[in-house]
C-alpha cells in the first residue's frame, strides 16, 4: 500500500551528543581518525529535509494554513508535559543562522495522506509525536502493540512512537 508523506522537517541525523568527549579534546576540525579517512563534518549540522527544499512554497503554504493548530498544540504540550516540551524545544533552540520551525517545540512536521502502515517505531522522533487527523474516513484506527490498544485517533493525540511499534489500520 502507497500513501502520501512529505517530511517537512529539520534533521541532525550524525550529530555528535559530545558527553562524553574529554576535556582536553581538540575542535572538531582537528580529529583525526585512527584509519586515516576524511569525515565531512557538513553532514553533522542540523539540514532541511530534501522534502522541504525540494518544495518550499508548498512548505511556507503549509506551515501559514497550521500556524493556529500548531500554536495550541505548543501550548497544551508545554502546559501538560513541560519537562518533554523544554527537551524537544533544546534542539530547535540552536538551529542555524536563527532559523525556525513553525511547529516549534518540534523540528519539523509530516504530511501523510491517506496513510496506511505496517508495524514500525519512529526512531527520529525524539520523545513525543503529535498526530493530527484531518477529515472525515472511516477506519485509520492506531494500534499500538506493547500496550496492546487499538482506538480512534483525535486531534493532537500525543504517543511517544520512538518506543512504541505502532500501525495503522
Amino acid at each position: 500500500y502507497a500513501f502520501l508523506s512529505c517530511h517537512f522537517s529539520w534533521y541532525a541525523r550524525y550529530g555528535e551528543k559530545g558527553h562524553q568527549a574529554p576535556r582536553d579534546a581538540k575542535h572538531m576540525n582537528n580529529v583525526q581518525q585512527d584509519h586515516g579517512g576524511r569525515t565531512n563534518f557538513t553532514q553533522r549540522i542540523p539540514h532541511e529535509s530534501k522534502e522541504m527544499l525540494q518544495n518550499l512554497k508548498e512548505y511556507s503554504t503549509l506551515a501559514d494554513a497550521y500556524a493556529d493548530i500548531f500554536e495550541y498544540i505548543r501550548t497544551v504540550l508545554e502546559k501538560r508535559h513541560p519537562h518533554a516540551y523544554k527537551q524537544i524545544s533544546m534542539y530547535c533552540d540552536i538551529l542555524p543562522m536563527n532559523a525556525t520551525s513553525p511547529a516549534y517545540p518540534f523540528g519539523g512536521f509530516v504530511v501523510n495522506i491517506r496513510v496506511g502502515t505496517s508495524g514500525h517505531r519512529d526512531p527520529g522522533d525524539e520523545l513525543l509525536c503529535v498526530v493530527i487527523p484531518f477529515g472525515t474516513w472511516e477506519g485509520g484506527e492506531l494500534c499500538l502493540y506493547e500496550v496492546s490498544l487499538m482506538f480512534d485517533l483525535k486531534m493532537g493525540d500525543v504517543f511517544p512512537l520512538s518506543v512504541l511499534r505502532h500501525h495503522s489500520l
